[in-house]
């Protein structure tokens, strides 16, 4: 199976069931804010990548965190977009849901599975466009 996992700061959660996965004989694929000059880590596939600017000085203290999410989920959508250009389908996407990156994951790949933890249960919507149901949104 490919799977990919979208997280700013990866492997995070994830450092031990990506890894895990990998072994298992999946096709694991991570995307990352870190700095890193590897490409490979535990038989995970590294794909990093960067925002394109930072939080605007001039920004209400109120929203400046939001802002900075924003702007970080953009460059994961980016990012994203250059993997399915280069014809990277993943049949499921596995992501941490208090990470805004993967709040922009309904549209990168409409065909394949998002699934992701929360801290009493895990939770996945099938292959449709159609929109989550609201419980599963807290």
């Amino acid at each position: 199976m490919l799977l990919l996992f979208p997280h700013q700061n990866f492997p995070g959660q994830f450092k031990h069931l990506a890894p895990a996965l990998a072994r298992q004989g999946h096709t694991v694929v991570a995307m990352t804010m870190q700095k890193t000059e590897a490409r490979l880590w535990q038989g995970v596939r590294l794909v990093p990548y960067a925002a394109s600017r930072g939080t605007s000085p001039t920004v209400h203290p109120w929203v400046s965190d939001f802002e900075t999410k924003i702007i970080r989920a953009e460059a994961c959508f980016r990012a994203a977009r250059e993997l399915r250009a280069q014809g990277f389908v993943p049949e499921a996407i596995i992501a941490h849901p208090g990470w805004w990156g993967f709040s922009t994951a309904r549209g990168w790949w409409r065909r394949c599975v998002r699934f992701w933890m929360t801290p009493r249960r895990a939770s996945a919507w099938a292959r449709t466009p159609a929109p989550l149901p609201r419980h599963t949104m807290t």
